[in-house]
């Protein structure tokens, strides 16, 4: 291996720059410790500054570096990941040349990350997302949010119930993980004798749904998806979740009824 490579490798290269929004918001601070690298006049050589998830970059922030990326010094090269475009600035995303990736196959996923089974099928062609989905606690949180959705058919009050899974519902990254899976599960339902089941494994556990009337699915993936909104608004999770329950109880009761069942 070169010295380049090695350097990389270590996250030591004098000439790279990584600022990685994952780990914190990119701030004004990084912003000006980029300004006064660039004004470093004894500088030889290229310099590549890297953004990882760049929509967290503040407004002060981008701001800052609005001229430095519209006008970069010669070999000064800025390359800025995200995945939310419409998150950054209009005034940054104007003065970029955009590139577009695309999902990448089960196969490079695979290759990347080592995910298999179900985590390479819920990847949907996202390394990041493969590689956080291989989390064991996630596993277990997939165990119990399928076995939750089925619990929702017995005669269980939503009192016991909520009590019941009551630690998945205070945290917000949990809850999301929840409503994603259960709504993955209803998709796995409707496609009977069909590929691409993501939670084929675990199928049994749901069995009962199959029963339920295909309007009735379909009304309650609706509601999933409304809950999913309605979670992105910092409402009170507890309130959502026991709302939630008694809607998707009563399209179960009413067999399909459910276009009198408002969503709000």
């Amino acid at each position: 291996m070169c010295s380049s490579c090695r350097q990389f490798a270590a996250s030591q290269h004098p000439s790279f720059f990584l600022f990685d929004g994952e780990m914190d918001a990119i701030k004004i601070e990084k912003a000006r410790e980029v300004l006064k690298h660039l004004s470093l006049s004894h500088w030889k050589g290229p310099r590549i500054f890297l953004f990882n998830e760049a929509h967290v970059m503040t407004a002060q922030a981008s701001n800052a570096l609005l001229k430095a990326i519209e006008e970069p010094p010669p070999e000064t090269y800025f390359f800025l990941i995200t995945s939310q475009l419409n998150a950054i600035l209009p005034t940054i995303r104007s003065r970029c040349q955009m590139v577009r990736f695309g999902p990448l196959s089960e196969q490079e996923i695979h290759h990347i990350t080592g995910a298999s089974g179900w985590v390479l099928k819920s990847a949907a062609g996202s390394v990041e997302r493969a590689t956080q989905l291989k989390d064991p606690d996630l596993a277990k949180l997939r165990q119990l949010a399928v076995e939750a959705l089925g619990e929702i058919l017995k005669e269980r009050s939503h009192v016991d119930w909520m009590e019941k899974y009551s630690e998945v519902i205070k945290e917000r990254a949990s809850l999301t993980f929840l409503l994603e899976t259960w709504q993955q599960v209803l998709r796995d339902l409707s496609l009977e004798g069909k590929s691409g089941k993501i939670h084929e494994d675990l199928s049994q556990q749901v069995q009962s749904w199959l029963e339920q009337p295909f309007e009735v699915k379909d009304q309650v993936f609706q509601l999933l998806s409304k809950l999913k909104t309605d979670l992105d608004s910092n409402v009170d999770r507890q309130l959502l979740m026991e709302s939630g329950f008694l809607k998707i109880k009563n399209s179960i009761q009413s067999q399909g009824d459910f276009l009198n069942v408002s969503l709000d």
